[in-house]
């Protein structure tokens, strides 16, 4: 369940406990309330454990998902499918044309296209394979699917 993480640390500095004595006092391990405190997830008897220790109720110390959340919510999940469809085409783009070069070369190794046809149609390829992947990531950026964090 997702928790409060903040408001655990507040009750817990207001009463001047470290962590290792509320861990002790909810009878979890140490490393369970710092893991809590980092990623705002608990069981619900560790939140149970943790709201009798504090004299708080449990419901107090869970976040619930308002009205308000929910489009925020429903927005980056629509953005993060963006981002993975926008990178699964990128991939798809490459691997076919890998597949289209390996299949041109073997051709000009057959004897099968002349070396003129050749040339030509490996710029072609060449070119647009340039082409897919800076409109995608021209597309991307202005989407924001894609951030100069991405190149770090």
């Amino acid at each position: 369940m997702e928790i409060n993480a903040k408001l655990i640390k507040e009750y817990r500095n207001q009463k001047c406990w470290s962590q290792l004595q509320l861990a002790e006092m909810a009878g979890i391990s140490m490393r369970t309330l710092q893991r809590l405190e980092k990623t705002s997830t608990a069981s619900l008897e560790t939140i149970k454990s943790i709201a009798a220790v504090l004299e708080v109720e449990a419901s107090e110390l869970t976040v619930s998902t308002t009205e308000q959340e929910k489009p925020a919510i429903a927005a980056y999940k629509d953005k993060k499918r963006q981002r993975r469809n926008l990178f699964v085409g990128l991939v798809l783009v490459c691997v076919i044309n890998i597949m289209t070069f390996a299949l041109l070369f073997y051709r000009h190794m057959q004897g099968d296209i002349s070396d003129t046809t050749f040339i030509i149609l490996k710029n072609l390829i060449s070119i647009s394979v340039i082409v897919v992947v800076l409109v995608a990531g021209i597309q991307g950026w202005r989407k924001g699917l894609i951030s100069k964090k991405d190149f770090y």
